[in-house]
């Protein structure tokens, strides 16, 4: 069986991948596009910032704050979790780049403190290799951790 595609989705006629930028404080969209399956398709959903709400292609949708948004289809299969997504479409209001949640940040921290520890752990890696593997994690850690600010 093939899964659902949703390579046709777009928003106000742009493709996934898109950066929308308004001065405004908020943005009208309009998201159409064409669900092509083999499975039935139990809800179409747009996930906006994380949260879930179930659409009607075409939809017309307004964002209210920076962020992002993706168009998920999911198949009515009892077997499996069966879904397609496009990839995300990014909003930018009153010309400021979307912030992380601060609970989307504390998790990308906490992930980089266990893989630094089951790095640092490693009987495997020399001094030298281990600095090597660390310093990237180290680096993101700091950049997840300034996102609370």
């Amino acid at each position: 069986m093939e899964p659902a595609r949703c390579r046709r989705v777009r928003a106000n006629g742009q493709l996934p991948g898109h950066v929308f930028r308004t001065g405004a404080p908020s943005l009208d969209l309009m998201i159409d596009g064409r669900l092509d399956s083999r499975d039935p398709i139990a809800a179409l959903e747009l996930v906006r910032n994380g949260r879930v709400e179930r659409i009607a292609l075409p939809a017309r949708v307004t964002m209210q704050e920076s962020g992002w948004f993706l168009v998920r289809a999911i198949a009515g299969v009892a077997y499996t979790f069966r879904f397609a997504s496009t990839g995300p479409f990014y909003v930018e209001l009153g010309n400021a780049p979307a912030k992380p949640e601060r609970a989307s940040a504390r998790f990308f921290v906490e992930w980089c403190d266990e893989w630094l520890s089951a790095l640092n752990a490693n009987p495997n890696l020399t001094a030298a290799q281990r600095e090597d593997v660390l310093q990237p994690w180290r680096e993101a850690r700091a950049f997840w951790l300034a996102k609370f600010d």
